[in-house]
């Protein structure tokens, strides 16, 4: 995933990576398909795309940072999560030199953690598309025998109408083995339950303000999930109390994830036996590696994947709501303490 010299790369949904030159126009670099833009903006509004990350050269220590993405404008400004992150490890340091709680630094070594696990998941969804397109490599692999684009469309549940939009004839649809693509779930389970650990943390930081009593049955444990439960019992502030509340159903959620890969079903082989990769007859197009609509159900035999929960889209949309969170609940804190 390195960039050209003065180039910027970029990776968008499903992992599909591309260049921004000097001049602001962009094109989709190998394994995937050929093609330019005048700027990435015009690729995300043709197919439908949104930034992942971006990997820029640090020309003082010679290497490659890859920033998280958060937003872009029309303007080809892809904005970062980056000064978030440097806000949050300001607050972060001033309520360590407050007290400093165990809860704190665990609070820095998770985020930090999931930080380390999504950019592994980028990377190992590009491993993965690198490892099929040696694949289609191998000479008469699939040559010849790939339908027309338009045939696939009409036969497909998936979210790929914009492949009607490629500058391609042939498009086919390859069922690979989960082991196939196995780092991208190794990777992910050590994001999920950092996620876990760090929202119980944060629990252990509100526990230690004066202005806030929470429910003995949720300071027992530190547990996030009984917070969401019980949070009507607990004293605090209402703005915080409302804030925690308003983002209750996506870390209800991603607890479910993890109780379901902790305690019944792991989230790959025995969950979701293939991964589908769409590809031309020699380049990779995207990959849909889905995780499950209702980890609830804690079964495989109950999983249903209407809703195409893609595992790299889940990572990084959750990870910019819990930079969220915790600035929210990091800045009010610090707020509170440099106030008393």
């Amino acid at each position: 995933m390195k960039s050209a010299k003065n180039n910027q790369t970029v990776i968008s949904t499903y992992g599909i990576s591309g260049e921004i030159s000097p001049d602001k126009q962009f094109s989709t670099t190998y394994p995937y398909w050929d093609e330019s833009f005048q700027s990435y903006p015009h690729f995300c509004k043709k197919y439908g795309m949104s930034p992942i990350s971006l990997i820029v050269r640090d020309e003082k220590y010679g290497r490659d940072l890859v920033l998280i993405a958060s937003t872009y404008s029309a303007r080809n400004v892809i904005s970062s999560t980056f000064d978030k992150e440097i806000e949050l490890n300001t607050n972060l340091a001033s309520v360590l030199s407050h007290w400093n709680a165990s809860a704190t630094n665990k609070v820095i070594f998770y985020l930090n953690a999931l930080r380390h696990n999504l950019v592994s998941i980028i990377k190992a969804y590009n491993e993965t598309a690198l490892g099929f397109s040696r694949v289609l490599a191998i000479p008469n692999s699939v040559k010849g025998q790939l339908p027309e684009k338009d045939s696939l469309l009409p036969n497909s549940n998936l979210p790929i109408n914009w492949i009607r939009k490629l500058p391609i004839e042939r498009v086919g649809a390859s069922m690979v083995g989960s082991g196939f693509c196995e780092d991208v779930f190794y990777d992910m389970v050590g994001y999920i339950a950092s996620a876990r650990i760090l929202l119980d943390s944060l629990v252990g930081v509100l526990r230690n303000r004066s202005s806030i009593v929470l429910t003995n049955t949720i300071n027992r444990k530190s547990s996030y999930h009984k917070l969401n439960n019980d949070i009507q019992n607990c004293k605090m502030p209402d703005d915080l109390r409302n804030f925690i509340v308003k983002n209750r159903e996506w870390t209800s959620t991603l607890i479910n994830y993890r109780n379901c890969m902790t305690h019944y079903e792991i989230l790959s082989r025995t969950a979701r036996p293939s991964v589908m990769i769409i590809h031309s007859e020699n380049r990779v197009i995207a990959q849909f590696i889905w995780l499950p609509d209702n980890p609830e159900a804690f079964s495989k035999k109950k999983f249903s994947f209407d809703k195409h929960i893609d595992y790299l889209g889940y990572a990084h949309s959750t990870y910019l709501k819990i930079v969220d969170l915790c600035s929210y609940i990091l800045r009010d804190t610090h707020s509170e303490l440099e106030n008393k």
